[in-house]
């Protein structure tokens, strides 16, 4: 705990410059990995749909634009659908400075699968095929793989815990 008349920039600038850059780098990293999300599920369904009935038809039932909408609409969907499920994650790895990649290929496995049973659920919707989920659980690892990468592997390292250390 702080002392009640300390504030952020009462911190040595070090930490100062890690604590500011570890939440713009985790919503970038957010932003990303709903990127991955949504272009692993999209290309997906497009491999999918053109094994069984082929890309012409595919293109010509919902044309050239469903390869931008589709995506966008998913990300868009995965973003405000999984963010409070990433959130919890995220604080409690954040406070336990988990960084194992295992944990977060896990995570995104889970939130994943999770997002998607309480998004169809409520909503009456049937849940998908196996196949569908399969190819959800691919795109939460790959999602959660991307952010590993952008928000803890190539973060900077945490200030030192006695910031007087390195005078």
């Amino acid at each position: 705990m702080s002392e009640p008349g300390s504030s952020f920039d009462d911190r040595p600038l070090a930490a100062r410059r890690v604590a500011s850059g570890r939440i713009g780098r985790i919503l970038i990293a957010y932003v990303l990995a709903v990127a991955a999300v949504a272009a692993v599920r999209t290309l997906g369904l497009v491999i999918e749909e053109s094994w069984t009935r082929g890309f012409d038809r595919l293109i010509a039932v919902n044309g050239w634009a469903s390869l931008v909408v589709v995506p966008a609409m998913t990300a868009l969907i995965v973003f405000v659908a999984a963010a409070p499920l990433v959130t919890a994650f995220l604080v409690g790895a954040e406070a336990r400075a988990l960084r194992a990649l295992w944990v977060y290929a896990l995570a995104g496995l889970t939130i994943t699968l999770l997002t998607r049973a309480l998004v169809a659920l409520p909503f009456g919707l049937p849940l998908p095929s196996f196949g569908l989920f399969a190819l959800e659980a691919a795109a939460g690892v790959i999602g959660a793989w991307v952010y590993w990468i952008v928000a803890i592997r190539s973060a900077p390292p945490p200030p030192p815990s006695d910031p007087w250390a390195e005078i």
